[in-house]
């Protein structure tokens, strides 16, 4: 090879270099030509999750990628900063989908996202069921049944397929023959935290009698709680901390019963000396304390026994309030106009979340409260979120409008919500970014109750007397 060729071939060379070298470095860096705005930009991605794993991403209508079997993830790199349409899609599933942006030297989150099945697989679990209550553990069911014109129930375990007979309504008779030979009502129940323990609020021949039923250990045993006969506590419950223990509200006390010895005390003492009379009064969050309600519209922690709220609210007579406390917020309904407070411990302010709301509920991380009135839901966040979207403690969101009437909502998980629109099924995320995802899983011709068991993934449907289960795995 001449001379004169090297010299050419080093020169070609050398050009080559001077000119791929910046686009090769500019390229590794993350620039790309944008061809539509005819301009150098740096690129941005997509990191998604999504349960079921090995979905299908489509950017534009285009398959991406597939997220991976392990933790059904993936992660998109080397977009253009513009808005994509994405789908997330598996057979047998409904699609996810919104128009989301990609910015510059930025990753767009689609964290948490659960796709639902279109025919979730259908279970009777039981039949010729009168009532039902589902103990706070969520993994077993109260029935009752009739047999020969007399009521029993029958404890049924959603985890074994497992009923098994409970009490009758004749094991409630005793020595007194008026008993005996009455009709049992039940007028309420309510369940210890563990649920080992029921209380029965019962009527028996124009009376009204407690009983406490242990379930745990079997056989189940009863006691009648006789001190509260001629008592008529405005609100009772089990001692959150000691289920051994009944916490009853009358005139301006808050009272101890002790089960076993039927010794009546003080629950605080101090309280006793106060002249206002208390309202309600609910467990304090991650505590053994209480919070209560008085008459003067203030709200207290029982320990140390400090105001909650610096404005006081006005205390309506014969009016039923709802108070449920967290962390750093206390919530306060009054169920005649459906106005929802919201008490900032931390500044001892408080707000006005919404009115006609008919109920609220804690997420299961309790870092978000979900509420509703006839036609619509919201959410109200408690703490920071970690992950996009970025909403603040104290954010109100808007989840959506219904023409039907919302009723019997519940948390699937900390992103989605379950609920009951006239005699449909519906599930919706809280993803408020573009549209919202709202799936209608199912379809009745009549009226009936929902619930959803969270250690079993099943929602629980209660028509006509039978009970059947639809199971919801990816949740």
């Amino acid at each position: 090879m001449s001379a004169k060729t090297r010299f050419t071939l080093f020169i070609i060379c050398f050009l080559i270099f001077i000119i791929g070298a910046p686009s090769v470095i500019l390229y590794s860096r993350g620039y790309r030509f944008d061809i539509e705005n005819r301009e150098l930009t740096k690129t941005g991605g997509f990191f998604i999750e999504v349960e079921p794993t090995r979905t299908d991403i489509y950017l534009d209508g285009k398959r991406e990628k597939r997220t991976d079997l392990f933790f059904g993830s993936s992660f998109i790199k080397n977009l253009l900063p513009k808005k994509y349409n994405i789908e997330l899609a598996k057979e047998g599933y409904y699609t996810w989908q919104k128009n989301l942006e990609v910015t510059e030297q930025t990753v767009t989150e689609i964290n948490n996202v659960t796709l639902i099945p279109k025919e979730p697989t259908k279970e009777k679990l039981n039949k010729e069921i009168n009532k039902l209550w589902f103990l706070p553990n969520k993994t077993e069911i109260l029935l009752k049944e009739s047999k020969e014109d007399k009521w029993e129930l029958k404890l049924y375990d959603l985890n074994q397929d497992l009923k098994s007979h409970l009490i009758a309504e004749d094991d409630f008779a005793t020595s007194n023959p008026e008993v005996a030979t009455s009709s049992v009502e039940i007028l309420e129940l309510k369940f210890g935290p563990n649920s080992q323990n029921i209380l029965f609020k019962l009527g028996i021949r124009e009376q009204v009698k407690y009983f406490v039923l242990t379930i745990d250990p079997f056989p189940p045993k009863q006691k009648e709680i006789t001190k509260l006969k001629n008592k008529q506590p405005g609100k009772i419950i089990f001692n959150p901390t000691n289920t051994n223990e009944l916490l009853f509200k009358e005139d301006n006390h808050i009272y101890k019963y002790n089960i076993e010895n039927e010794n009546i005390t003080y629950y605080y003492p101090g309280l006793s000396e106060e002249k206002e009379e208390i309202v309600t009064f609910a467990p304090t969050h991650n505590s053994n304390n209480l919070t209560y309600l008085t008459s003067s519209g203030f709200i207290y922690n029982s320990y140390p026994g400090e105001k909650i709220n610096e404005k006081a609210f006005e205390i309506k007579k014969e009016t039923e309030y709802i108070l449920k406390d967290s962390t750093n917020f206390a919530f306060l309904l009054e169920k005649d106009n459906g106005k929802l407070y919201a008490i900032n411990k931390e500044e001892k302010e408080v707000e006005l979340l919404d009115k006609y709301v008919n109920s609220f509920h804690f997420s299961p991380h309790r870092d978000k409260l979900a509420y509703n009135s006839d036609h619509e839901i919201k959410i109200f966040y408690l703490r920071d979120q970690a992950s996009q979207p970025f909403n603040k403690k104290g954010d109100k969101v808007f989840i959506s409008r219904f023409a039907s009437k919302i009723d019997q909502l519940n948390w699937l998980n900390n992103f989605y919500l379950v609920f009951k629109a006239d005699n449909s099924v519906k599930i919706t995320e809280t993803d408020t970014r573009d549209k919202i995802n709202i799936i209608n899983l199912l379809d009745f011709e009549k009226e009936f109750d929902l619930n959803w068991s969270f250690s079993n993934k099943d929602i629980l449907i209660y028509i006509e007397k039978e009970l059947f289960r639809y199971s919801l795995p990816t949740f």
